[in-house]
């Protein structure tokens, strides 16, 4: 090997290889039934991701997760909840979680948070092929569910169990747009003989198969893929 030559480059995914904007595009019911973001029937599952999302003015100087704008963004006017506590995402944890009052007065609290975190805690649940269905479509993928309180139920208490007992209500979906310059320019790197390695931590890589031009441009995913996808 030649002083100096190279042979790999490593490239982060969100906001390099894609634009870094993630509108909403999809909900689907716990019994798998997808709609539009913009569908009347997607509001119900939008309004109750939305009760977990932190916004910009509750904390000075605390700002909305990504996925928390792009879900606010997306909800209809008139939500039928009113938020008592919440406990905004973190990565170790892998969900966000909230304590809210329905329209008729019910306590519920509410999850949304990565699938392969909330799904285990749902009961009676069927709902991982819906959510490898849409992940497999390129879509970064949240699962929604919640669990009625009793009145004796104090909101910091529900909020830190362990997630135990919960109905599960669907799942959002986010799409993260790969650049335009992204396949040509891993292209022109596969050309020169030098191998690109895209890092994601994504549950399922989403470039491949939402942009079919890069599909076989990408070398390698992360690790944590599960169909470690390769180039073909």
């Amino acid at each position: 090997m030649a002083s100096g030559e190279a042979v790999g480059v490593d490239s982060w995914k969100t906001g390099t290889l894609t634009e870094n904007r993630l509108p909403v595009v999809r909900v689907a019911t716990s019994d798998g039934a997808a709609h539009p973001a913009d569908a009347t029937e997607a509001a119900a599952l939008l309004h109750a991701a939305a009760l977990t999302c932190r916004t910009h003015d509750e904390v000075a100087g605390i700002h909305a997760h990504s996925t928390d704008e792009a879900i606010l963004t997306a909800i209809p006017p008139g939500s039928p909840w009113t938020v008592a506590e919440v406990q905004p995402f973190e990565a170790s944890r892998g969900y966000a979680a909230a304590v809210g009052t329905d329209e008729d007065g019910g306590r519920f609290l509410m999850v949304k948070g990565a699938p392969e975190v909330v799904l285990p805690g749902c009961r009676d649940h069927d709902g991982d092929t819906t959510a490898q269905t849409l992940a497999a479509e390129g879509l970064r993928v949240l699962a929604v569910a919640c669990d009625r309180l009793r009145t004796r139920d104090e909101p910091d208490d529900a909020l830190g169990r362990p997630l135990a007992n919960l109905e599960l209500l669907g799942f959002v979906a986010l799409a993260d747009t790969p650049r335009r310059s992204s396949a040509p320019l891993v292209a022109e790197l596969r050309a020169a003989g030098v191998r690109p390695v895209m890092l994601t931590g994504a549950r399922c890589c989403p470039v491949p198969r939402r942009c079919p031009p890069a599909r076989s441009c990408w070398s390698t995913c992360s690790p944590t893929c599960p169909r470690r996808w390769r180039s073909r």
